[in-house]
């Protein structure tokens, strides 16, 4: 991630090509569709709830990053969806602590945020 300010042109070179795979909200684990979610170096958020698209814009300083700006798709899913998405969604809100280590991105504190892991990339 990066400390640079959020808010400037996004180009091929800076967009991010893959994203974090969300395998836990506050220590539930995710069901399929899963949430993912994109950190790019120019500052933006980009992903889905694993329903709906969202994007977004995200302010890094230390080890703390704000995700704002959040808009979304408006599908409907599944009950059981339309919750994990909320939770999601609020994992995401205000400032939170992230760690990157071993794969996988720790995003707020452990009992109320995001484990991520990073997928394979994919075969050629």
């Amino acid at each position: 991630m990066s400390s640079e300010p959020a808010g400037q042109p996004a180009t091929r070179a800076t967009r991010a090509t893959r994203g974090w795979t969300v395998e836990s909200i506050a220590g539930l684990p995710t069901t399929d569709p899963k949430p993912e979610i994109a950190l790019t170096e120019d500052g933006r958020v980009e992903g889905t709830t694993g329903v709906n698209r969202i994007t977004g814009t995200y302010e890094a300083h230390d080890e703390t990053v704000r995700v704002e700006g959040v808009g979304m798709t408006r599908r409907a899913g599944s009950p059981e969806a339309m919750d994990q998405e909320r939770r999601f969604l609020q994992a995401l809100e205000g400032w939170n602590a992230f760690h990157v280590r071993d794969g996988r991105l720790e995003l707020g504190a452990p009992g109320t945020g995001l484990v991520c892991s990073m997928p394979p990339p994919p075969e050629a």
